[in-house]
């Protein structure tokens, strides 16, 4: 057994490797073993490809869909909880009315919640500063009285606007 005589590689020049290194936004230098590196930015995770002397532009493309998925989660979670309040706190003239009729807490968390959906982002200048420019809204504009109760989804205006404005999104 000598592997590298087996290999016929035994009277070659033998280099060992080196780790990769390289540094983010011009911070300190991060060493990895290999040119596979994961973790330096949180969920990013990409390989160094070649050696260069100068800096190098990356641009990370989010996952929309999962981001749609979410987004479509919060819609359905957001309406079951309103809806439960509604029923908590309906009134029945002839009927049964909600056991919680009347609850003030109920009612100013359902009012709370409505506003946190509906309000602009406060110091947000980006023509994406409310949920609605990103797909989210209680229904058009117009709507008859009690048709605009449900949060809605839109799922083509958001993936427009992660096309054209990713970070106004995220902020």
């Amino acid at each position: 057994g000598n592997f590298l005589a087996a290999v016929r590689v035994a009277g070659a020049a033998q280099t060992t490797g080196s780790n990769a290194s390289y540094r983010i936004n011009g911070g300190a230098t991060q060493y990895s073993t290999s040119n596979d590196v994961a973790n330096a930015v949180p969920g990013v995770s990409m390989t160094l490809k070649q050696q260069t002397t100068g800096p190098v532009t990356v641009q990370v493309a989010g996952k929309s869909s999962v981001l749609s998925e979410r987004l479509q989660a919060f819609v359905s979670q957001f309406n079951s909880t309103m809806g439960l309040i509604g029923t908590s706190t309906k009134f029945a003239e002839k009927g049964q009315s909600g056991s919680l009729l009347g609850d003030s807490t109920l009612l100013s968390l359902q009012s709370t919640l409505r506003s946190l959906v509906g309000t602009p982002a406060t110091g947000n200048t980006s023509a994406l500063s409310s949920l609605a420019s990103i797909g989210l809204t209680f229904g058009a504009v117009g709507s008859a009285a009690g048709a605009a109760n449900t949060l809605v989804f839109d799922a083509a205006k958001f993936d427009t606007a992660m096309k054209s404005d990713p970070e106004g999104v995220v902020r």
